[in-house]
């Protein structure tokens, strides 16, 4: 009876093929764990302690729906800087209370929402709840969105385009050319995008982050706090865009999350002046170990341009469940690349990891290889 009782709506919505392999590592006795997107440094310690003071000068109650006036300048100070166009900011419960607004702001029933796969686990499941369509845009084996797989997979159903670079599982960064190419597309068809930008400090080699919103494309820029700053459990994040969708975002949010963790909000003032070069160029060094050992492993994974995750191919016969498990029975926990694909070839790996860890995850890896 109870079950029949549930909504449409959330039928074929699964649990989350991470935390499902997540909450499985407690029962390891000795875990090599490579699982979680979020950074292994902890929050600096001036947001700590600006977190301290708000609790004790009493910022413990609701704030404005749209996010404390400060913030949001600090926000927009920081997109101005980046040479990221838009009309207007709010501050919502991580990117996740971004996706999910934004999705029930633009969605009517049927729309069509084009997403390059990979992709991550949120999208599409975001897009079903609103009652849309997911159209995945294949991306193998480089993962990168090119203009024509954008152009073929347009309708007259086509609502926008989700987009993410640095990317998650992949990180693949777009390049400016490809970008470009992007743009022109989304120029003729006169399409929105939502641009999921997290990891726009993780980028490696020298390179620097482009948005396309700095294209004359019409976007809803989503970044926040959870990555740069290791401030995963605090859910603070922002959405930026044109005055129409923030102000409609915003009467969403009075509906749902009312709004986001005011201790946050006011410890976050101090996070853009924390440098945070040290931690980013330690990523980069990690990236470049567990790149290396898979490539001489003979797995021979993209280059991961910026995040910090690798995506890679599982041995030739394997499936990726199948693989992970194998992993899994040697203690070493990795995401299977299903839970973010339509495919089933590929595994995550967070180099956001210790490099002991790293190289244990190795010499088990090695038993395993192609």
């Amino acid at each position: 009876m109870s079950k029949q009782l549930l909504a449409q709506r959330v039928k074929g919505i699964e649990p989350s093929g991470i935390r499902k392999i997540f909450d499985r590592i407690p029962k390891a006795k000795n875990p090599i764990n490579l699982t979680m997107g979020e950074p292994d440094f902890d929050v600096p310690d001036v947001i700590k302690e600006s977190a301290y003071r708000a609790i004790r000068d009493g910022h413990n109650k609701y704030t404005p729906t749209q996010g404390i006036p400060p913030l949001r300048e600090a926000i927009a100070e920081y997109l101005r800087d980046m040479g990221i166009p838009f009309e207007e900011v709010m501050v919502t419960a991580g990117v996740s209370g971004g996706l999910v607004l934004s999705a029930l702001s633009l969605i009517n029933p049927g729309d069509e929402v084009l997403i390059p796969d990979p992709y991550f686990v949120m999208y599409k499941y975001m897009v079903r709840l609103a009652g849309g369509t997911p159209v995945f845009l294949d991306t193998y084996p480089d993962f990168n969105l090119k203009a024509d797989t954008l152009e073929k997979a347009i309708t007259d159903r086509t609502k926008f385009l989700m987009l993410n670079s640095p990317g998650n599982p992949t990180s693949a960064v777009l390049s400016a050319d490809e970008l470009d190419q992007i743009a022109e597309v989304l120029q003729k068809h006169n399409l929105f995008v939502v641009s999921d930008e997290i990891y726009d400090r993780f980028i490696y080699d020298g390179r620097k982050h482009e948005s396309i919103a700095s294209r004359d494309v019409p976007t809803l820029i989503l970044g926040g706090f959870s990555k740069t700053y290791a401030m995963t459990g605090w859910r603070l994040g922002f959405a930026a865009g044109p005055a129409w969708l923030i102000t409609q975002m915003t009467v969403m949010q009075q509906y749902s999350f009312t709004s986001a963790n005011s201790v946050a909000q006011y410890a976050a003032l101090d996070a853009f002046s924390c440098d945070m070069s040290e931690q980013i160029a330690s990523l980069e060094k990690r990236r470049n170990l567990i790149y290396k050992g898979l490539y001489d492993l003979g797995f021979k994974p993209p280059r991961p341009e910026g995040a910090f995750y690798t995506f890679t191919p599982v041995p030739p016969g394997d499936t990726s469940e199948s693989f992970v498990e194998r992993c899994i029975e040697k203690e070493l926990f990795l995401i299977p690349g299903n839970a973010f694909s339509q495919r089933d070839t590929h595994f995550r790996i967070s180099f956001a990891a210790s490099e002991e860890t790293l190289q244990r995850a190795l010499l088990v890896l090695e038993t395993l290889k192609p």
